[in-house]
């Protein structure tokens, strides 16, 4: 049987992929987005080596996705964008851990609680003030504040709903209301930090990258899902088959690298379910670069890689 859709990246593909993302990897060792943040005043840091190499392979993904951005708009954006995204994408993964963390010890989730830790305010003062040297600071804090407001309380409605039932389709809404909703907001920011108006197309070709994105992460987080009893998409799917659940139990206690090929091979009826559930996404994205951004997130699924260790 082969490996079915989107997952199956031929090998001369993944090497033309792989060539494309080097090639924005190289730009950003000797140009990091972050180097507009110390000629703003907002930073002035010296990085080690390794934690430049690890910030020019973010920034590379960072800059194939704000391309799509002008191959959707055809619009131009501030070579200052990036600072902002990587700022943005900060924020938004010190809100995850802490939420996490919440979740974790059955600690509060009040709103305004979680936006007084420390570490997120740090974040969201590092936004702040590199925003203010453009004179943009209300605009699009006031942005985030509305999407906050609008989805949060839905959201916990959702996860809890979503941890109880280990359902694919309540797991699937807070992706959909979660990822998807996220990466609307960030493309929104980029729109106002560049003063276009957003296109109601392009938003939801981010909206639908977001919800593809999370279906390649969820390949690759389900033993730490699972282990951390977090809702995942595939887990759902998994547990609907009896048979390739036990395979899967058995061979994650191994560590093995469950590649593609593996899931194909042993939990096939899974994969494909996985596949099609994604595919319902990720084809209708219509823009090549977030396409090819999608193929790079799918990669580690692909070849059995593990994030923390690659």
């Amino acid at each position: 049987m082969s490996i079915p859709h989107p997952l199956h990246l031929t090998p001369s593909y993944v090497g033309r992929l792989i060539l494309r993302y080097g090639t924005y990897y190289m730009r950003h060792l000797q140009r990091p987005y972050r180097r507009d943040l110390v000629m703003s005043g907002s930073r002035n840091i010296r990085l080690s080596l390794a934690l430049r190499q690890k910030q020019a392979l973010r920034d590379a993904f960072f800059n194939i996705v704000l391309d799509a951005y002008t191959e959707q708009t055809n619009l131009k954006i501030s070579s200052t964008t990036g600072a902002v995204f990587v700022l943005l994408m900060d924020l938004a993964q010190s809100f995850d851990a802490h939420f996490e963390k919440q979740v974790a010890v059955g600690g509060s989730l009040v709103r305004a609680e979680l936006l007084n830790e420390p570490a997120l305010a740090q974040k969201l003062g590092a936004l702040r003030e590199y925003l203010q040297f453009f004179g943009i600071v209300d605009p699009v804090l006031a942005q985030l504040r509305a999407c906050f407001a609008a989805h949060y309380d839905t959201y916990i409605d959702l996860l809890d709903q979503a941890k109880g039932s280990l359902c694919f389709t309540d797991v699937l809404h807070t992706v959909e209301l979660d990822s998807g909703e996220l990466t609307g907001v960030l493309v929104e920011v980029v729109a106002l930090f560049n003063g276009h108006v957003l296109p109601a197309d392009t938003r939801h070709n981010f909206y639908l990258f977001g919800i593809a994105g999370k279906f390649a992460d969820d390949l690759v987080d389900l033993a730490r899902d699972v282990r951390n009893d977090r809702p995942n998409l595939l887990h759902t799917l998994l547990l609907e088959n009896s048979r390739e659940w036990q395979i899967w139990q058995q061979a994650s206690r191994h560590k093995g690298r469950l590649n593609a090929r593996w899931w194909n091979r042993y939990c096939p009826s899974t994969l494909h379910k996985y596949c099609v559930h994604m595919a319902e996404y990720y084809d209708h994205i219509t823009s090549p670069k977030l396409r090819s951004a999608c193929d790079l997130m799918l990669l580690p699924a692909v070849l059995g890689v593990e994030y923390d260790s690659a």
